[in-house]
C-alpha cells in the first residue's frame, strides 16, 4: 500500500497540464480501492471484474475459499458464518464454487482486467462440533485433515489447540492471555496454539498455496486473537507474489489487512500491537472506528455536522479523532460484521432501518451514497467498499444482566441460495451490489487520480451538512474537488477549485469514457481561474478530477467569433454547462437541446455563459430574442428538440426545431410498512420535476394511508410517457416538509410506458 504520511509522499511529474488548460492524466498514480463482494460466488465474479475494471477498482476481497462447515439445523439453515468455520484448507469446493473456478478467477480478474483479489483467511481457529465439510471431509474431536502432499494427510489434531476456555468480556479486565488463547464464539471454536512452530508452518503452507495461484493479498480474520509476534512469523514465511509471465513484477510482497476490532480500556490487546511491517511491507488493520466517526456525521443523529470534519481536523493521511495512523488503516462505512449489529455496531432501536446503530448501510440509502462518497473523496486509510446482499430483518430487545439490548435474530441468514447453493448474482434481486451504485463507482477513479494528493486545499462548508473541499499534493495543485450535499435544499454556488481550466465529468452523476475521454450525463466547467459553478440537489454530490475531462484541451478561440467560447446552462442540464460552438459570422450554436420539463421553480428555461462561472451570462428580460447580461432566464413553454444559435456581435439568439407538446400518463405511487407517528406522513421524491427533483415541493406529493401501513396516491401523478424515473419513498413533517426517513436501498427505477401505470416500493 501507498504510504499515507504525508510528510513523506512524493510529488510525482505528471504530463497531466499543458499550460492551465485540463488534460487526461494516461493513468492514476494507484489503484487503491477494494470492494468486498461478500458471499460471491467466483464464476460471478470473474464476470463482474470487466465492470470493475472500467471503475476503477484494484482489489477484490473474496469470502473465505477454503472447505467449511455446512450447518444446517432448524434455527439456522446455511448461515454466512458457516464459510468462518474451517474444515480443512483445500479449495475443492465451498459455498462459492470449485477450485478451478477459483483459479480462473483469479487468472482472469489481474491478467485480463488487472484486479487483485485478496483472500478472506481463518487461522486462529477450526470449525466447531463434528460434521462433514462442504467439500466432503469430516471431522470432530478436534482432527481436521487439512491436505494432502506426498507424505500423505497433514492435519491439526487435539494438540496443535489450546484447551478450552472461554472468553469472559463482562469481567473489570479482559487479559491478553485469555482474548488469545480462548475459543471465541462463546467457547464455541477450537482455538488453534499458533505458538507451535509446526502449526504455522501448515497456515504458511496454506496462504503460499494461495499466493503461488495468483492470490495477491489476505484479510486475517479474528486477527486480534493471534499474538502479534506470531503473525509476524507467519507473515515472515509467506511467498512473493507470482511473478513469472504475465504476472506481477517481482520481489513485491502480499497484501495483509488484519481484523482487530477495537476494544475498550478494559481489554489487555491494543490495535497498535498489530501495526508493524514484514520485510518492508505495513501490516494493516481494520480501523471499525472510521465507520462511527461516519456514521455519526451522516446519519445526522445527533452528533454533529459534516462541517465538523474540516473545523476540527478529521486525519488526513495521520492519525486523530481516535483513529490509528492512515498508512495502517484500512477503512469502510460498514462491512458484513456491523451492519448486522456486530464489530462496533448496535442497534439503537428496533427499527429494521437502524443497521448496526451508528454505522450507516445500505438501508439508509441516499445517506449511505453519501458516506462512501466522502470515503472515497478524503485522504485518510486505504478504502473498501460493501456489497451486500439483503436478508428479511427483524429485530428484538432483551433483557441481558439486567440491561436492554437489542438484536436481529435473522443476522445469521446467508446470501441467496436453494437448499445452500448460492444462487447466481443478480443485483438488485436480492443482491445489493452497493459498488455499482452510480455516485461510489465513479468516486472510485477519484479516490485514484488523487492518491499522490494527500491534502486538502480549497475547503468551504456552511457550518451545517453541506462541504466541499479540493484534494493538492504537497505543492498546491489539486487533483480532484468534491461538494457533498446532506440536506434537504439544493446548494448553488461557485467555488474555487485549483483545477486546470476545462470541462470535467461529475463521476457521481456522469459516465465517463476514459478511452473517449467523453461524459455521459452531467458536467463541470473550470474557468481560467480555477473557479466552477456547482448546481448539487439535495441528499446528492458533485465530484470532477483530472482524470476526468471532457476532450484533452479545450479548443482554441475561434477567429470569427468575438466570445472565446459560450456555454448553455438551464434545467435541460442541471444548470451545468453544454459548449457551443462557434459556426462563424459571429454564431454560436448547439444542436439536439431536449427540452421536456423544468424543475421545481417552473417551466424548462436557460441562458448563456460566457466562462462557465456566471460572471458573464446572458438572459433575456424583454422576450423579445435579444439579449442582455445578467438577463431573466429564457423560458421555453413548448416541449421540443431544439437547435439554439447566439450571435455574440449583436446579442440576438433563436430557437430551431420541433416544437411538439409533451404526452404524459397517469402512474400511481405506493408504499409499503409506511408506520408513522401522528403528524408524519409518507411522500414520495425521485428525480423529476413532479416528483420534487428529490425534495418535497407540493403536496401532490403525499401518499395516503389507504390501507395503514400502506400508502397510496389519492389521485394518480401524471408524468411524461416513454421516460424513466428514478425515486423514494420517505417520511416527513406534514407541516413543514422535512424528511425524516428515507426508504433505505437503492434508488426505485419505473420505466414509464405509454400507457397508465403503477409502482411501489417498501421502507
Amino acid at each position: 500500500m501507498k504510504n499515507r504520511i504525508r510528510t513523506s509522499i512524493s510529488v510525482l511529474g505528471l504530463a497531466a497540464f499543458t499550460g492551465a488548460m485540463a488534460f487526461a492524466m494516461q493513468a492514476p498514480p494507484a489503484k487503491d480501492v477494494t470492494v468486498h463482494l461478500f458471499e460471491w460466488k467466483w464464476t460471478d465474479i470473474q464476470n463482474e471484474c470487466a465492470f470493475l475494471e472500467s471503475k476503477g477498482y484494484g482489489a477484490i476481497q473474496v469470502s473465505p475459499p477454503n472447505e467449511h462447515a455446512v450447518i444446517n439445523t432448524n434455527t439456522e439453515q446455511y448461515p454466512w458464518w458457516q464459510r468462518y468455520q474451517p474444515v480443512s484448507y483445500e479449495l475443492g469446493r465451498s459455498r462459492s464454487g470449485t477450485l478451478g473456478e477459483f483459479q480462473q478467477m483469479v487468472t482472469t480478474c489481474w491478467q485480463d482486467h488487472g484486479v487483485k483479489v485478496y483472500v478472506d483467511a481463518i487461522i486462529n481457529h477450526m470449525a466447531g462440533d463434528s460434521g462433514i465439510g462442504s467439500n466432503g471431509t469430516p471431522f470432530g474431536n478436534l482432527n481436521y485433515r487439512l491436505f494432502d502432499d506426498s507424505d500423505g494427510a497433514v492435519v491439526f489434531s487435539q494438540n496443535d489447540f489450546h484447551p478450552w476456555c472461554e472468553i469472559n468480556w463482562n469481567q473489570p479486565f479482559v487479559s491478553a492471555d485469555e482474548i488469545q488463547n480462548c475459543w471465541i464464539a462463546e467457547g464455541g471454536l477450537p482455538d488453534l496454539a499458533t505458538e507451535n512452530e509446526d502449526v504455522r508452518g501448515k497456515i504458511i503452507r496454506y496462504f503460499n498455496s494461495l499466493i503461488d495461484m495468483g492470490v495477491a493479498g489476505f484479510r486475517i480474520d479474528a486477527a486480534k486473537h493471534v499474538k502479534a509476534s506470531e503473525l509476524d512469523s507467519i507473515y515472515s514465511g509467506m511467498h512473493d507474489l507470482r511473478s513469472e509471465a504475465n504476472w506481477f513484477s517481482a520481489n513485491q510482497r502480499p497484501v495483509v489487512y488484519q481484523e482487530v476490532i477495537g476494544g475498550g480500556p478494559n481489554e489487555a490487546v491494543g490495535i497498535d500491537e498489530f501495526m508493524f511491517t514484514v520485510k518492508g511491507k505495513r501490516m494493516q488493520v481494520t480501523e471499525f472506528s472510521y465507520g462511527k466517526r461516519i456514521g455519526e456525521k451522516f446519519r445526522d443523529d445527533g452528533n454533529g455536522t459534516l462541517a465538523d470534519y474540516l473545523l476540527y481536523d478529521f486525519p488526513i493521511g495521520s492519525a486523530g479523532w481516535g483513529l490509528v495512523d492512515s498508512a495502517y488503516a484500512v477503512v469502510f462505512t460498514d462491512n458484513h460484521d456491523n451492519q448486522r449489529g456486530h464489530g462496533n455496531g448496535y442497534w439503537t432501536s428496533t427499527d429494521n432501518n437502524s443497521i448496526g446503530g451508528i454505522v450507516t448501510n445500505y438501508y439508509d440509502g441516499g445517506v449511505y451514497n453519501l458516506a462512501n462518497v466522502f470515503m472515497l473523496a478524503w485522504p485518510y486509510g486505504s478504502p473498501k467498499v460493501m456489497s451486500s446482499y439483503d436478508w428479511p430483518r427483524n429485530v428484538i430487545e432483551y433483557n441481558e444482566n439486567g440491561q436492554l439490548k437489542r438484536k436481529d435474530i435473522n443476522d445469521w441468514m446467508g446470501p441467496p441460495a436453494n437448499d445452500g447453493a448460492t444462487q447466481d448474482v443478480a443485483c438488485g434481486n436480492g443482491w445489493v451490489c452497493e459498488h455499482q451504485w452510480h455516485a461510489i463507482a465513479g468516486m472510485v477513479g477519484f479516490n485514484n487520480y488523487s492518491q499522490d494528493a494527500w491534502n486538502i486545499g480549497h475547503s468551504w462548508h456552511n457550518d451545517g451538512n453541506q462541504i466541499a473541499f479540493a484534494r493538492q499534493t504537497d505543492t498546491g495543485e489539486s487533483r480532484a474537488f468534491v461538494v457533498i450535499n446532506r440536506e434537504g435544499s439544493a446548494l448553488n454556488q461557485t467555488f474555487s477549485t485549483g483545477l486546470p481550466e476545462g470541462n470535467y465529468c461529475d463521476v457521481t452523476q456522469g459516465s465517463y469514457d476514459f478511452v473517449g475521454q467523453s461524459c455521459t450525463g452531467a458536467s463541470v466547467s473550470v474557468d481560467g481561474s480555477g473557479l466552477a459553478a456547482f448546481n448539487v440537489p439535495p441528499m446528492t454530490a458533485s465530484a470532477i478530477h483530472v482524470g476526468a475531462p471532457i476532450g484533452s484541451l479545450p479548443p482554441p478561440p475561434p477567429e470569427d467569433c468575438n466570445f472565446d467560447a459560450l456555454n448553455l446552462r438551464g434545467t435541460v442540464n442541471q444548470w451545468g454547462s453544454s459548449p457551443m460552438t462557434c459556426m462563424g459570422d459571429n454564431i454560436w450554436q448547439i444542436d439536439g437541446v431536449v427540452f421536456d420539463s423544468g424543475d421545481n421553480n417552473g417551466l424548462p428555461r436557460f441562458k448563456f455563459d460566457r466562462f462557465s462561472n456566471w460572471v458573464e451570462n446572458y438572459g433575456d428580460n424583454n422576450a423579445d430574442l435579444i439579449a442582455e447580461r445578467s438577463g431573466k432566464d429564457i423560458v421555453i413553454r413548448n416541449s421540443g428538440t431544439y437547435s439554439i444559435r447566439f450571435n455574440d456581435a449583436n446579442l440576438s439568439y433563436e430557437l430551431i426545431g420541433d416544437i411538439r407538446p409533451t404526452e404524459t400518463v397517469n402512474v400511481n405511487f405506493s408504499c409499503n410498512n409506511g408506520l408513522t407517528r401522528l403528524g408524519t406522513s409518507v411522500y414520495i421524491v425521485g428525480n423529476v420535476p413532479a416528483l420534487g427533483n428529490w425534495a418535497i415541493v407540493s403536496v401532490k406529493q403525499k401518499l395516503e394511508p389507504m390501507n395503514y401501513p400502506t400508502w397510496t396516491d389519492s389521485e394518480t401523478m401524471r408524468l411524461p410517457k416513454n421516460t424513466v424515473v428514478q425515486w423514494k419513498c420517505v417520511k416527513a413533517d406534514e407541516n413543514s416538509w422535512v424528511i425524516s426517513e428515507w426508504q433505505g436501498g437503492p434508488d426505485n427505477v419505473f420505466n414509464i410506458g405509454a400507457d397508465d401505470g403503477a409502482t411501489g416500493a417498501s421502507f
